[in-house]
């Protein structure tokens, strides 16, 4: 529970919940009658940006465009 409330974030501090400094037996009481969602992909499927994508080089070569457009700006 502590490591779920702490990845939450600012939400555990919105509940009132400081992950960090609350006690076992408060945390235990305090989130007994919380929903918990299990999230289970049924297939994964890579995209562009994921590692070993290739969403890299198109950003690349556009920044590198971008690049030598201002550089053909300043000098020019």
């Amino acid at each position: 529970g502590r490591q779920i409330l702490k990845n939450a974030g600012f939400a555990g501090f919105v509940c009132g919940y400081n992950a960090f400094t609350i006690t076992d037996d408060k945390l235990a009481r305090g989130i007994a009658d919380a929903p918990v969602l299990r999230i289970t992909p049924s297939r994964v499927i890579s995209g562009t940006f994921d590692p070993g994508g290739r969403g890299w080089i198109g950003l690349t070569v556009a920044w590198l465009v971008l690049l030598a457009l201002l550089v053909l700006l300043v000098a020019g």
